[in-house]
Formats: structure tokens, C-alpha cells, sequence
């Protein structure tokens, strides 16, 4: 879409959407074109319900993680830097005999961590995420998923026709 907008001359200069619209890379990528996307960053999650990245204390500037029990662990710098990351793992011995390890983690060989090459910039992004300028500019998004949700309700996920203009009619009949 922003190709198509890009050979028209028409690029935005903001651009809102959702959680797919929020890795670092995409969102690096779109701002040296002058494009600045503002979008929810996709929340941490554990498949089993247990503790969470967003949980555990992550320090870019002293490169260290530090569990909800207070247990450090040192990022590799070459983490940031290698387009990769990668993952910090925290001591079996140390989780094994920690009081938390049953909301942590199930596994005895010790819990890790993935540290993206974007750390920082995720990080930042779920800072700003919490405050009324973000809250303010994403309001407008609840209007564009109103909307989206009514024409897909009525059928407008899939053209009924073939051809441009009659697509364009089913879509105001919607």
C-alpha cells in the first residue's frame, strides 16, 4: 500500500495501525522515508500463563535482566548489535531453589529471556504507549475499527463481483 502511495506521490507522514504495524523494524524502516507509524506494541505473552518478558526488569544501560524475584542476569552487548539478538538464560540452580520458579517457569533447565537487536526501541515504545499523547493520537483508531468491523459484518470481506466499479457499488450498499 505505501509502495502504491509512494509512486503516486502521496506518502503520509503518520500512520496508524495496529500490533503488526509495531516491530522496530518496520517502524525504523517507514521513518527514513519520513513516514512515523503509531501503533500498539504487540504485548508479552506465555503460553502457559506464567511470568512474561514484560515482567522482568530489562536495564539497556547496565545490560542486565532481573527477574520478578530479583535474580540478575548480564545481556551480551553483541545482542543489540547483531541483527539477530538473542537469549539470556538464567541459572538452573538458581531457579530450581527459587520461591517464584512455579509462576516462572516449568522447566528445571532454568528460565530464559529473548533480547531483541530493537530492545531499546520496544522498550521506549511501550513507555510511550502509556502516556496521553499516545492515548490521545491511537483514540482515533477506535473509529477506523468501528468502522471496519461494520463492513465485515455485512459482507464486505469478500467482493461479490468482478470488476472495479461494481465492487465499489456493493461497497455503498453495505
Amino acid at each position: 500500500m505505501l509502495a502504491d502511495l509512494d509512486q503516486k506521490g502521496r506518502r503520509p507522514t503518520e500512520l496508524q495501525g495496529d500490533s503488526a504495524y509495531s516491530s522496530p523494524e518496520l517502524k525504523a524502516e517507514q521513518e527514513t522515508v519520513g513516514t512515523v507509524i503509531t501503533a500498539k506494541v504487540a504485548p508479552s505473552s506465555n503460553r502457559k500463563g506464567l511470568y512474561n518478558k514484560d515482567d522482568f526488569a530489562i536495564d539497556l544501560e547496565t545490560l542486565t535482566v532481573t527477574c520478578p524475584a530479583g535474580n540478575i542476569v548480564e545481556i551480551p552487548e553483541a545482542y543489540l548489535t547483531n541483527r539477530k539478538g538473542g537469549t539470556v538464560s538464567y541459572d538452573a540452580n538458581i531457579c530450581n531453589a527459587c520461591p517464584l520458579k512455579d509462576a516462572c517457569t516449568s522447566c528445571n533447565n532454568g528460565r530464559s529471556v529473548s533480547i531483541h537487536a530493537y530492545e531499546k526501541e520496544r522498550l521506549e515504545a511501550k513507555a510511550f504507549q502509556q502516556t496521553d499523547e499516545f492515548k490521545q493520537e491511537y483514540a482515533y483508531r477506535s473509529h477506523v475499527e468501528r468502522k471496519i468491523s461494520h463492513l465485515t459484518r455485512h459482507g464486505a470481506r469478500v467482493a461479490r463481483y468482478i470488476g472495479l466499479l461494481k465492487n465499489k457499488a456493493q461497497s455503498q450498499m453495505v
